[in-house]
């Protein structure tokens, strides 16, 4: 199973004072709540994460889908950096493609899951509207950008993912439409 994970609005929030102005204190900084909730998920599925975030430009190289050697050291760098956290090792696997080689996230996603032979149930975890990021199509949680992932956010994505792995014979349209 794979989590699509972004970071700004999921693992941390999008704090503004009453100018308006974003904190960004809050904004690069990882909140140990929605850390729980993304574990909660990780533990409850056995899932692995993709990173989808702006935080991979943080890793050197940026060649996802088969990173080389050289690459896989600032993969695992950054999830150093997210275990100092409380994200588990050897969890994040991989990430999606640069803006420059394909536009919206939810295209970015696809290209990703096109790239794999086995398409794993997924879960997409984001704070942005899915219209305007061609996520129409995916297992969706958006969380709230003030508050991060919570724990109604992660039985959500725990069920996305139980039911893509209890009905794999649907198509994702099937498995995600509600019975009449």
């Amino acid at each position: 199973m794979i989590i699509f994970l972004d970071i700004d609005g999921v693992l941390n929030t999008h704090e503004q004072n009453q100018l308006g102005i974003r904190s960004l204190a809050r904004c690069h900084s990882i909140d140990r709540n929605c850390m729980e909730n993304l574990n909660q998920i990780i533990v409850a599925t056995g899932s692995h994460c993709v990173l989808t975030s702006s935080w991979r430009y943080q890793i050197g190289g940026l060649r996802p889908l088969h990173p080389r050697e050289e690459d896989r050291g600032s993969l695992k760098s950054f999830e150093f950096m997210l275990r100092t956290h409380g994200f588990p090792e050897g969890r994040l696997v991989n990430f999606t493609c640069r803006d420059e080689e394909i536009v919206g996230r939810g295209n970015q996603i696809q290209h990703y899951l096109d790239s794999i032979s086995n398409v794993l149930p997924y879960v997409v975890l984001d704070d942005l509207s899915p219209e305007l990021e061609s996520m129409n199509n995916h297992p969706l949680v958006t969380t709230n950008c003030h508050i991060g992932l919570t724990d109604t956010d992660a039985e959500r994505a725990i069920h996305l993912l139980e039911i893509q792995r209890l009905q794999p014979w649907k198509t994702l349209q099937q498995r995600l439409t509600p019975c009449e």
